[in-house]
């Protein structure tokens, strides 16, 4: 038997794998009540917030590692050429100093 918050509400269910739930006593009534209060939806908004989150970080730290390469990678090519990776700006100024 393990033990289940039911959607952040903070009631507890004993739940089987094999058996599905238990409820004690109110705690149908309890969570009936979550629902017809909104809770399920807040669990739900509060979960795709997080979701949001962890997505905006995983971005920053993609856009951090790539500035990251983007330093340590001088983007000089076999003949010592600077080769910019469509960067614009780094094409003018290697075209101004380097021909």
């Amino acid at each position: 038997m393990n033990h289940k918050n039911f959607s952040g509400s903070g009631i507890v269910l004993d739940w089987c794998r094999d058996h599905g739930s238990w409820f004690d006593r109110q705690e149908l009534q309890q969570i009936v009540r979550f629902i017809h209060e909104g809770g399920l939806r807040k669990a739900r908004q509060r979960e795709q917030l997080r979701l949001k989150d962890q997505e905006d970080q995983l971005r920053y730290q993609e856009f951090t590692l790539s500035a990251l390469e983007r330093r340590l990678d001088p983007g000089f090519g076999e003949k010592g050429i600077l080769q910019s990776k469509g960067d614009h700006l780094l094409d003018f100024v290697a075209n101004m100093f380097l021909k």
